[in-house]
């Protein structure tokens, strides 16, 4: 087990939003977004503990409504049960420092906090690629070439055309 500020844990899944040139973030905002990105992460950590900084916390709220308006409009006049109650069930965790909180198998959706003294304890990054340029002065910096691509797949988001989802392993440790 490795430790981070006194805490110890073996294994933290984190996920990541890049461009086409691996940029995170431009002028201190996401470089951008996509509520199918959003759905499909809470869905992807469903069970488990889903950490972000205050700032990310805005996009899965806005799933949740979303979802909350389709159900009245198709006439249920209920939330969708399968997507959890925001006020009872809230699926992540917000935190200035969810990186030193997170514990073994919980996820970090990480935006453009730096990972360079968390690497080591990251055994499992799930990259958003959104196939396109995009400004950028922060860059997602992890060299991938210590990790195996297990799974890649594309999907249509909801303003993009194309978003490519990837899922790494640290290489030797499976």
């Amino acid at each position: 087990m490795a430790g981070i500020a006194g805490k110890e844990f073996g294994s933290v899944k984190t996920i990541v939003c890049v461009d086409n040139r691996m940029g995170l973030c431009f002028n201190g905002r996401r470089v951008s977004r996509d509520r199918m990105v959003s759905e499909d992460i809470l869905e992807m950590t469903r069970g488990n503990v889903l950490w972000m900084a205050p700032e990310a916390d805005k996009l899965f709220k806005e799933v949740f409504k979303a979802k909350e308006e389709v159900c009245r409009e198709i006439g249920t006049g209920k939330k969708i049960q399968d997507a959890g109650r925001l006020e009872d069930e809230k699926m992540w965790k917000v935190d200035r420092n969810f990186l030193e909180k997170a514990e073994e198998e919980d996820f970090c959706f990480v935006e453009g906090e730096n990972l360079a003294g968390y690497e080591g304890k990251i055994t499992e990054i799930v990259l958003y690629k959104w196939n396109r340029d995009y400004p950028a002065d922060v860059f997602f910096e992890v060299d991938l070439s210590k990790w195996r691509l297990e799974e890649r797949k594309d999907f249509s988001g909801y303003s993009h055309e194309k978003i490519t989802k990837e899922i790494y392993n640290r290489q030797g440790l499976l």
